[in-house]
């Protein structure tokens, strides 16, 4: 038995032939070579109603009878920024002193964020002593100390190494930075900072 399907309504097949201009349309675009560098391009193309058929044309081109005619840009509306999962920075070399000095620093913009911090530290000692003593903090944007670490440093004749790590949660946003001294002018072999943010802080 044959079963004839119903004839597709002329509303139909406007709908499908205008889906189908719109598939095609992207296509070309994206087969398109950039004809101006970076700057904003336009399209325009003829659509056959009928069938759908794309066809090139200048923006000044008049389409035929049971034609329309489409244009699109080949760059598009300026998507939502991403999502940011964390900031960092390091520095490599610099020193410390009997005073308070700045080994690192990180610009961070407003908000909530858990902030670690390390620094490592290779001690030199032209005194004779056996240890040595390192001191840093970790600055929020206020400048308010969020975490501190300490260490003793035992000397092998001359010299030795420390790494001192912090971990902090800040509100305020801000330069974070993380400043050190020492019984000794000591060498920063690395110092770094990282901050992850978060919704909110409990």
């Amino acid at each position: 038995m044959r079963t004839e399907l119903p004839a597709k309504s002329p509303w139909l097949r406007r709908v499908l032939a205008g889906v189908c201009a719109l598939a095609v349309a992207v296509l070309v675009g994206a087969a398109i070579p950039a004809m101006a560098g970076s700057k904003a391009v336009t399209y325009y193309a003829c659509v056959t109603n009928r069938t759908g058929a794309v066809k090139i044309v200048a923006k000044t081109a008049r389409c035929r009878l049971g034609q329309h005619k489409i244009s699109w840009n080949k760059t598009g509306p300026q998507g939502p920024p991403g999502v940011v999962t964390g900031y960092h920075s390091i520095t490599h070399g610099g020193s410390t002193s009997t005073s308070s000095i700045t080994v690192e620093a990180l610009l961070l913009p407003a908000g909530s964020f858990i902030v670690n911090a390390s620094v490592d530290l290779a001690v030199v000692s032209n005194e004779g002593e056996s240890t040595n003593v390192a001191d840093c903090r970790l600055l929020d944007g206020s400048g308010t100390a969020i975490d501190t670490a300490a260490a003793t440093v035992v000397l092998d004749g001359l010299t030795g190494a420390a790494t001192l790590t912090m971990t902090g949660a800040t509100t305020t946003g801000g330069k974070i930075q993380v400043s050190c001294t020492s019984g000794s002018a000591d060498n920063v072999v690395a110092a770094s900072i990282t901050a992850i943010p978060v919704h909110s802080l409990s």
